[in-house]
């Protein structure tokens, strides 16, 4: 059980692929192997009983059509 699958990748256009991101993944999984999956990155923490508030968000004007703005003149 690994953190990252070695066939598939993410790339941010504006970076380069760095070598040492590979093996900073094999030593965070030979670590979560032997502790028992403790270590995590933010995201992955879902059963936590604090949530952030979600309740003051901005609608969703560059991912949902629905709601741009219309602007007339």
């Amino acid at each position: 059980m690994g953190t990252s699958q070695d066939i598939t990748q993410q790339l941010s256009m504006f970076e380069y692929e760095n070598p040492k991101h590979k093996i900073l993944m094999n030593v965070l999984d030979k670590m979560n192997l032997k502790l028992g999956d403790k270590v995590k990155f933010g995201g992955m923490d879902l059963k936590r009983k604090w949530k952030m508030r979600q309740d003051s968000l901005s609608p969703c004007f560059s991912t949902s059509l629905k709601d741009i703005i219309k602007v007339k003149t």
